[in-house]
């Protein structure tokens, strides 16, 4: 009997016979069967069905659809439309500059030759882009559009220029040949760990992702930027940096007031480098000992509810946040932007407080928005009133060292030693109507090694101006400076200066 068990159980045969079919379909029911579509040489929409379908766009434009199922979608020649929807799909782009989406489920996409656009969608995906210029995301931009469930996705640029978005997840993230650009920060709403592994292959890469990947250049010059919190306890591994061909920029959202700061040090046995925040060991770069701080570009970046911050030996960018922010430089090169941060993927705003920079010693560049404007509206019971918006004059103090400054619409500037840069950008009635900004104002500046430039092109996208000249103080301590006979700087220490004296640029970032 055993033995019978047994032999009954390999060949699958039922050990009770019964007497319902409830399995098998009745003479008269129709089975659903894959759905199998080819598409014409046309413009044609193709749709697949409930099971595992296989569809072909062959020649022309096509739009395809699978619904559920794990399907099979081939665009085939043409610019196409490709939506896997659920399921664990196959898609093929074919040789046109196709728009794929993989919808949910764990899809493998190859998004074939032409420059594609491909969101994997949610879940764990495969991209492959091509030889094309091509654009990988592997999950979906934001939750609300294709899903709120970030795989493990594989994404390879392959040949050309391409751009690969991981965002959530574990992701593996492969640029190939070509300048790529490589971003995989979380989701916002996305709370799991961010440890993936990034290679941009050769060319010169552009990779950009939050702390705890593992990221490797390859061939090319490289600009890598690492998003750290304050919190966070993930450490980066940089496996090939070389600082000379390669960038490397640390960001840091600073949460709350802190005295840690930025150090770069060799590793215990000596083989390659660690960059630290106070105690802490936030990147490990092997291969690379003997990395200096000057190697690393270090931006610290003040959340709403930090006031004050002093920066180390390190060269660093310290962006405000739009409160009455003191920043403290230190010995590095260092740039101060008194303004209202907008956080690291913006220009600085406007709508600054009523700050302080000291530059400190270093090549420090310091930036301050100021200003007061007035302007006029309807209130709600149909009155015209006037409004009064101000923007506190900021106060940067630049230190020992060659510095230079970015004054928008009134600030008071003092150069310290070195031969100092002023860079000056004015809005005035004559170009705005119903505003009013007070001039900058320079306390120390000497002819002998300091220089001024103004920018002529608009800050807020009104007229440029056409002339500058300069009016000597009847005490003869100084001088105004005047853009289109409106003064827009106050010079102590000026009386000798002339307006071919001033540079005059049409933005001034284009100071060097």
């Amino acid at each position: 009997m055993e033995l019978l068990l047994l032999a009954t159980l390999l060949i699958g045969v039922p050990l009770f016979a019964s007497d319902t079919s409830e399995d098998e379909p009745a003479d008269n029911e129709t089975v659903e069967e894959p759905l199998d579509l080819t598409g014409s040489d046309q413009r044609d929409t193709l749709e697949g069905g409930a099971l595992n379908d296989t569809i072909s766009g062959a020649g022309d434009s096509d739009s395809l659809l699978g619904h559920e199922g794990d399907d099979l979608l081939d665009g085939g020649e043409g610019q196409d439309r490709i939506f896997g929807a659920d399921g664990n799909d196959t898609v093929y782009g074919g040789t046109g500059a196709d728009i794929i989406d993989g919808g949910a489920g764990n899809d493998w996409i190859d998004a074939g030759t032409m420059a594609d656009s491909v969101n994997g969608g949610d879940h764990s995906d495969t991209l492959i882009g091509g030889s094309g210029h091509d654009t990988l995301a592997g999950d979906a931009p934001q939750q609300g559009i294709g899903g709120d469930q970030p795989g493990n996705d594989l994404l390879y640029g392959d040949a050309g220029n391409d751009w690969l978005g991981g965002n959530g997840g574990t992701d593996t993230l492969i640029g190939g040949d070509g300048d790529d650009k490589i971003i995989d920060f979380d989701l916002a709403y996305y709370d799991g760990p961010n440890e993936s592994l990034v290679d941009g292959g050769a060319g010169n890469d552009t990779i950009q992702v939050d702390a705890g990947s593992t990221i490797t250049g390859g061939d090319g010059e490289d600009e890598i930027m690492v998003y750290q919190t304050q919190d966070s306890s993930s450490v980066t591994e940089i496996t090939d940096f070389d600082p000379a061909e390669d960038r490397l920029q640390i960001v840091l959202e600073l949460e709350t007031e802190t005295t840690d700061q930025f150090s770069v040090s060799d590793t215990e046995d000596g083989t390659g480098a660690e960059i630290l925040l106070g105690d802490n060991v936030i990147a490990t770069l092997p291969g690379a000992a003997g990395l200096q701080e000057s190697d690393v570009e270090f931006v610290v970046v003040l959340a709403p509810s930090v006031d004050d911050y002093q920066d180390g030996a390190a060269n660093t960018t310290i962006t405000g946040n739009g409160s009455d922010n003191i920043l403290q430089g230190g010995d590095g090169d260092d740039a101060l932007l008194l303004a209202n941060g907008q956080g690291i993927y913006y220009q600085v705003g406007s709508n600054g407080g009523e700050d302080m920079a000291f530059g400190g010693a270093g090549n420090d560049t310091l930036e301050g928005q100021g200003g007061l404007y007035d302007s006029s509206a309807w209130d709600d019971e149909g009155n015209w009133v006037e409004a009064h918006l101000t923007n506190q004059a900021d106060t940067l103090i630049g230190g020992a060292g060659d510095d230079v400054f970015l004054s928008y619409n009134g600030n008071e500037l003092t150069g310290g030693e070195g031969a100092d840069v002023f860079g000056i950008a004015h809005e005035t009635p004559e170009h705005t109507e119903n505003l009013a900004f007070a001039p900058t104002v320079i306390t120390d500046f000497d002819p002998a090694e300091d220089s001024i430039a103004v920018q002529m092109g608009p800050i807020y996208g009104w007229s440029s101006y056409e002339t500058v000249s300069v009016e000597v103080w009847e005490d003869g301590t100084g001088a105004d400076i005047l853009l289109d006979g409106a003064v827009v700087a106050q010079v102590h220490g000026g009386q000798s200066l002339t307006a071919d004296q001033i540079q005059q640029v049409q933005a001034l970032t284009d100071l060097p």
